[in-house]
């Protein structure tokens, strides 16, 4: 088939790896690139009326206007899949001849964060709705949605990948993730349980501990393939969720053990139902228990190996990357 897939494409992306998942499926793909909209400049005319207005500028609608209708006729796409394009006028992706119109978000959808007014007033106008979040399934039939698909997260194995051996890798315990409010003690946890054994990545950290703290490596977002030196620079991975998307599982439940990390997650029904807890992971219902598991851990290397192996098997048997998630989303679109 002939996909046109419209998100954000700066390698190392969700929507990148969903584009990459459907070329390795075997369909043609064709995308229109809407990062001008998620990397404007703070201050910019472009970066204020997302912010403030929860939408585009009417010159940023137009070019991705001019480029759907382009790809449209060149391309000639079967479906048009949107990912996440919330803050554009949706009589872009809807007023075509594409014979399949089909939106997807990474995100919860009953958050006012991740919807808009235009998104919402459309929402029922798309033929499909694919969501990584099962509780949001039936709270958008409840909205009207026409059809509403759940799919598991997924990793990229370009970039999610095992390079570096366990006992090759000179932290015992990391983390990959924002910061946010409910994680702002994460790097002192890190200093008292696992001193100068801990890395943490990602966006906001320097924002809120300019000078660092002793005791644990800050590092800032990794992507593409530095993304893959990252994950692979440390042990145990610990996964903590976002409660404001009320997430059961996330990629990084998928991305960690592919990339080798002795998976350290939340106890939750989903992440139950990928990981046989204390055999292909390790599961937690607070941090408390979380470090004490990690202080056990460290005494049995041997156990943190077999754990990490298990779970890379468990990884390894298929199933889980974006390839697997692009044939089922056709699947369910076609039949």
């Amino acid at each position: 088939m002939r996909v046109l897939i419209v998100g954000d494409m700066r390698v190392g992306t969700n929507s990148r790896s969903v584009a990459e998942g459907y070329k390795t499926a075997g369909h043609d793909v064709a995308w229109v690139d809407i990062s001008p909209s998620t990397t404007a400049a703070k201050g910019s005319k472009l970066w204020y009326s997302v912010r403030k207005l929860q939408r585009v500028t009417a010159e940023e609608d137009t070019r991705v206007l001019r480029e759907v209708n382009a790809a449209t006729l060149e391309f000639g796409p079967d479906i048009l899949l949107a990912i996440k394009v919330i803050h554009y006028d949706q009589s872009i992706f809807l007023d075509n001849r594409i014979p399949i119109k089909v939106h997807q978000s990474f995100d919860d959808v009953s958050n006012p964060d991740n919807v808009s007014a235009e998104y919402l007033d459309h929402e029922a106008d798309w033929d499909h709705i694919v969501t990584t979040k099962r509780h949001n399934v039936p709270e958008l039939y409840a909205r009207g949605a026409k059809d509403v698909l759940f799919i598991w997260g997924a990793y990229d194995p370009q970039f999610r990948r095992r390079t570096t051996s366990l006992d090759q890798r000179p932290f015992d315990i990391g983390f990959i993730g924002a910061s946010r409010p409910d994680r702002c003690t994460l790097p002192r946890q890190f200093a008292d349980n696992a001193p100068f054994k801990g890395i943490i990545y990602g966006p906001r950290w320097h924002r809120r501990y300019p000078i660092g703290v002793r005791g644990v490596a800050l590092k800032r977002a990794a992507t593409g393939p530095a993304y893959t030196v990252a994950a692979n620079s440390f042990k145990i991975g610990l996964i903590l969720l976002n409660s404001e998307n009320r997430d059961q599982h996330t990629n990084r439940t998928f991305e960690a053990p592919a990339s080798g990390q002795l998976v350290l997650a939340q106890r939750t029904v989903e992440h139950l139902e990928v990981f046989q807890d204390g055999v292909s992971g390790i599961l937690f219902d607070h941090m408390g228990e979380a470090w004490e598991h990690v202080r056990n851990l460290q005494r049995n290397p041997v156990q943190m190996r077999n754990i990490a192996e298990a779970g890379f098997m468990m990884i390894s048997k298929g199933g889980h990357t974006y390839r697997d998630r692009a044939n089922q989303v056709i699947k369910h679109v076609s039949s």
